[in-house]
């Protein structure tokens, strides 16, 4: 994908942006770049994988799924400050994009949950997801493992406890969500480690050059890119770092259906 592409499509993202909670229309967006309306879509929709329409609408359902945890608003006020004509289509389209309804939200969250919400699409982002060398997920057959390591709730204090980086990096939500576990270690056993079993099963695997500096944009590309985009199903919310010897190649699993 050239460069100039990405850069004008980063500008359109940029005034929808502007845009979330004021009137915006997708000629609109395409004139700001220079691009007829067919040809803008077109663009739109190879740079980043949605439709201008639905990037726009998705982007203020999860600004408004993040509102609804932080602030004491109503739903009505909510839905008209991102510009949905009624409380009524608003709950339609968040339903549709989220899952739930907006009332459901608010009980099922106390925080929010990051892997759920469509991020803004930065520069950085874009040219990631657009590199020459870019490969897609595998889905792969994978038995049962029994890990080795440390387990905690905060991942750099569980780091810190190695001599050495450990190959496998876990993490997952508590069933009530209240809390994020981690899990650190090795597949061979070590003194005074902990242990953590991995189901068999299917697996999401994806792999690129360098993907340790890029894990940010890894887990988006996943969740909000080729998940939406795909018929495959996450089994639960457990995520799996594998780290090479040589750290230039990073593993990120999934557990699917």
């Amino acid at each position: 994908m050239k460069r100039q592409y990405i850069r004008a499509i980063y500008n359109a993202v940029e005034y929808f942006e502007d845009h979330l909670q004021e009137q915006a229309t997708i000629a609109e967006a395409a004139n700001l770049i220079g691009y007829s309306l067919y040809h803008f879509c077109r663009l739109f929709n190879a740079v980043t994988r949605y439709s201008p329409f639905h990037y726009l609408i998705k982007r203020r359902i999860c600004e408004a799924a993040k509102e609804l945890l932080e602030t004491k608003k109503n739903i009505s006020r909510i839905a008209f400050e991102y510009e949905f004509n009624s409380p009524e289509t608003f709950s339609r389209a968040f339903r549709r994009i989220l899952g739930m309804l907006p009332q459901q939200w608010k009980k099922t969250f106390p925080d929010i949950p990051e892997n759920k919400l469509l991020p803004v699409f930065s520069k950085d982002f874009l040219n990631y997801i657009n590199q020459d060398n870019f490969t897609k997920p595998n889905i792969i057959e994978m038995p049962e493992m029994k890990l080795f390591g440390f387990m905690g709730n905060d991942q750099k204090n569980i780091l810190k406890q190695f001599d050495q980086m450990p190959d496998y990096l876990v993490s997952w939500q508590s069933k009530t969500r209240q809390q994020k576990f981690c899990f650190a270690g090795f597949d061979h056993q070590e003194p005074d480690f902990v242990s953590k079993i991995l189901p068999a099963g299917k697996w999401l695997s994806f792999q690129h050059p360098d993907l340790g500096k890029n894990l940010d944009h890894a887990m988006n590309y996943i969740h909000h890119v080729w998940l939406i985009n795909s018929s495959t199903k996450l089994l639960s919310d457990l995520e799996l770092i594998r780290f090479y010897s040589d750290l230039k190649l990073t593993e990120i699993m999934l557990p699917i259906a």
